[in-house]
């Protein structure tokens, strides 16, 4: 299970940091510092094959987006990240508004925040600063950010501040649902045929998949832009999911008997 309150906590952490003026002393959270845009947090992330689109470490430019990677990517691991950030492989999530626009195309950001939601602002043209929330009151909503001052800061701001652009919210319910304890499923009814289909896992590819897909499509819940592919991905978890939590069944991602059950009633 993913508990938000880790990335929180590591952010909290790593207040203080000040970025270097070249790649030198790094991992040291107060030497060397300067403006060149060198932090331990590219670096780490430059050493994961295939996590960026390309290097992102000195001369590439601001860090703030790639600190949020970095603490998500800390906090639960490169693939968990990038799931949780709706960012592909070989990503563009480095510069903030590509990053924004990840969570706008899964259809993830609002414009009321949530604790371990990524915050974004604009200061009058185009996105260019973000954060991540760490505590949501009636007064404020408070912020831990990199690149601020050169370096990582909390930061407060009025629920109303003109520079909030919005808020894109990691896909929580993906990790935090599977281990919840569920009722019991229903016993079949007698006035309907038992039928023995194949149990569908996250990752599973093939005809069974596609079928599923397409029910799921049928009855409303979208596998994604490339529809009934037969390739249980990421977009097919979030309809199943959806589609059994609507029911009320056993949200575990799995396409069991009780939910071919349900998939096949009218």
């Amino acid at each position: 299970m993913i508990d938000k309150q880790k990335v929180i906590q590591l952010a909290i952490s790593q207040k203080g940091y000040k970025e270097k003026a070249s790649d030198a002393f790094l991992d040291d959270p107060d030497a060397n510092a300067g403006s060149g845009n060198w932090t331990k947090y590219a670096r780490d992330l430059d050493n994961i094959p295939g996590f960026y689109n390309g290097k992102k470490n000195g001369p590439w430019g601001e860090w703030c987006d790639i600190y949020i990677d970095w603490l998500f990517v800390r906090a639960y691991g490169a693939p968990i990240a990038l799931g949780l950030l709706c960012q592909p492989v070989g990503s563009a999530g480095a510069g903030c508004q590509y990053s924004c626009q990840y969570y706008k195309n899964k259809g993830r950001f609002f414009q009321t925040p949530e604790v371990g939601d990524q915050i974004f602002f604009s200061y009058g043209s185009g996105i260019s600063h973000t954060g991540l929330v760490i505590e949501v009151n009636q007064f404020a909503i408070i912020t831990i950010e990199g690149n601020v001052n050169n370096q990582v800061q909390q930061c407060s701001y009025p629920h109303d501040s003109s520079v909030i652009y919005g808020y894109g919210r990691p896909c929580w319910e993906l990790y935090t649902e599977e281990e919840t304890t569920t009722p019991e499923p229903e016993k079949p009814k007698a006035d309907k045929i038992t039928v023995s289909l194949p149990e569908i896992k996250y990752g599973d590819t093939g005809l069974w998949v596609k079928v599923m897909q397409t029910i799921l499509i049928g009855k409303g819940f979208s596998c994604g832009s490339y529809g009934a592919d037969g390739d249980y991905g990421t977009q097919t978890k979030i309809a199943l999911y959806e589609f059994q939590k609507a029911r009320g069944i056993t949200t575990n991602f799995i396409c069991d008997a009780e939910t071919w059950t349900n998939l096949l009633e009218n």
